[in-house]
């Protein structure tokens, strides 16, 4: 079938105008590289003769240089590049009434701070307070912090009282300098007072305060000799500071300065060490650290509910887990008449293929074997005071399976009278390992292998009041007696929570046996996709090995 397609009118204009604009017509294209522009007008910013479009343009870096990114360090007190000498800022050690501060006075900060470590070793009392900063772009953060009045005392013993507020860290620690020899450039200064203090900024005094700033009282070239009623400091650079520090600079930050940048730098060099925990990484607030896990702040919170109620048993060596309900347990109605209809109406269809009828039981009495379920007696019927709730059975057929052709499928999501035992309980985030990521390392080496974890959800057990709520009904297809009350008492698979209970206990029994049989363990945190286990080695007789070695701790 032919059509022709015509381009509609709008769209057409905009082609047309970047087409006299010397663009091609994939300009604005996502992915769009200089290299690939097709542009037929030279591009002109800076007199540039290169045929591309302006908006692509980039500097040409100096032929000498050996690769496209120039390399810098700096610090909160000493900046080093090798096209420039050794810059140092203002900061003083100044005493407080119960001990020194490490003080950095910034011309560029209208506001002051205090590390809350400091904060709270100078035993400051804070008033409640939001912050806002404006970040790159124009966004506006608010921040809840304290608001501190901190002393510091002057050469002459007076105190002096700033307003600051706490924030968790200023910058990075101060690195130990090399300035012996500094004081030779000014008159009448000795080497003791232009000692520079090292180690954590303890507080920045921002311009609003201008007036007990360090005033310029000697300079030489671009090192000036400062001043205030704390004491004398020096800051900017001098030929002569290149040569002492260039190998005694301790602790800086390396930096890369790159012609593109991305917009995630800019918020980590505006938020002034002020950082969101959780990181939840998935939220809009704004706070959150780029780069961090994917949950969301409610994830956070259930993950940390579900490990805070998972306990070890190192006698017995097996798991606890206590679920995290969100809704009050004793919510739940008695249940037992509808889990009694439901009964009846799955032993009908059961009894309509002995086979399947038979399978069936082979399953619960498997379960009562393995400890995964056990028959209440009357008397734990009658003395138990605490929240009751029977969950539902039935066979699933699959006609494909030769060893089970029918399963069973305990339902907690029925809804009985509005309550549903899955809206109980929360879900926590999704541990799984990056699907992408397994089948790359499985493809990765010669040889394959794969693996199962049997039973992974019934090796956690489960507290009384998740048994209670986790009752069933079962008379071994008997239809002319009552049935008996079972309860659950391991982590059931269909249950809300129960993939991450089961992966995090995965995790946390391959950290415990990390250090005994570190392979097995690493298999088991980063090749593992809920209970298949899938890696690669080099042969057969590697993977041979990792068997006899791990397989026994794997299973």
């Amino acid at each position: 079938m032919n059509a022709d397609f015509k381009t509609s009118k709008p769209v057409q204009e905009r082609l047309n105008t970047l087409k006299e604009r010397g663009a091609c017509w994939s300009c604005l294209r996502r992915g769009h590289r200089i290299q690939d522009c097709t542009s037929k007008k030279p591009c002109g910013v800076n007199d540039c003769k290169r045929f591309h479009h302006k908006t692509l343009h980039e500097e040409e870096q100096d032929k000498g240089s050996p690769t496209d990114i120039a390399s810098a360090s700096g610090s909160a007190s000493v900046c080093n590049n090798n096209e420039i000498e050794t810059c140092l800022l203002q900061i003083q050690r100044i005493p407080t009434k119960n001990g020194f501060a490490n003080v950095l006075w910034d011309t560029g900060a209208s506001l002051c701070f205090i590390t809350n470590a400091k904060a709270r070793a100078e035993s400051l009392k804070g008033i409640k307070t939001k912050l806002s900063i404006i970040k790159v772009g124009g966004e506006s953060e608010n921040v809840d912090t304290f608001k501190y009045k901190l002393p510091l005392i002057d050469k002459q013993g007076k105190t002096v009282v700033f307003d600051v507020y706490g924030i968790d860290k200023i910058t990075s620690p101060i690195p130990a300098v090399n300035i012996k020899g500094i004081s030779k450039l000014f008159k009448d200064v000795s080497e003791e007072e232009l000692t520079r203090p090292t180690g954590e900024v303890d507080a920045l005094i921002g311009y609003e305060y201008a007036d007990f700033h360090p005033l310029k009282e000697q300079s030489s070239g671009h090192l000036l000799l400062l001043r205030n009623q704390f004491g004398r400091c020096v800051g900017g650079t001098h030929p002569v500071l290149k040569g002492i520090n260039e190998k005694s600079l301790i602790g800086t930050i390396h930096a890369h300065h790159v012609k593109m940048a991305r917009i995630e730098d800019f918020y980590n060099m505006e938020n002034l060490g002020i950082q969101c925990m959780p990181r939840c990484g998935g939220c809009k607030c704004g706070k959150c650290s780029l780069g961090s896990n994917a949950y969301t702040i409610k994830e956070e919170k259930e993950l940390t509910l579900i490990e805070k109620n998972l306990s070890y048993n190192t006698r017995e060596k097996f798991w606890t887990a206590e679920y995290p309900w969100i809704r009050d347990p004793f919510d739940l109605p008695d249940n037992r008449r509808a889990a009694f209809g439901m009964l009846i109406s799955t032993e009908k269809r059961l009894s309509k293929n002995k086979k399947h009828a038979e399978i069936y039981q082979q399953q619960i009495q498997d379960m009562i074997n393995r400890d995964v379920a056990r028959k209440l007696t009357q008397e734990e019927l009658q003395e138990y005071k605490g929240p009751a709730h029977y969950i539902s059975h039935h066979e699933v057929l699959k006609p494909d399976s030769k060893s089970t052709p029918v399963r069973i499928v305990f339902n907690s999501s029925a809804n009985y009278m509005g309550h549903v035992l899955n809206e109980y309980w929360a879900k926590g985030p999704d541990l799984l390992n990056s699907l992408l990521g397994i089948l790359i390392r499985f493809r990765e080496n010669e040889t394959a292998f794969i693996g199962d974890i049997k039973k992974m959800y019934h090796t956690v057990r489960t507290g009384m009041i998740e048994q209670h709520t986790h009752r069933f009904l079962w008379r071994n297809m008997d239809v002319t007696r009552e049935p008996d009350t079972y309860v659950i008492q391991r982590v059931s698979f269909g249950d809300k929570p129960s993939g991450t209970i089961a992966t995090v206990a995965l995790r946390k029994t391959a950290e415990m046996a990390k250090e005994k049989y570190p392979q097995a363990s690493n298999l088991l945190i980063n090749n593992t996709y809920m209970d298949d286990i899938i890696n690669s080695v080099d042969n057969v007789e590697t993977a041979k090995k990792t068997y006899e070695r791990n397989g026994n701790h794997l299973e």
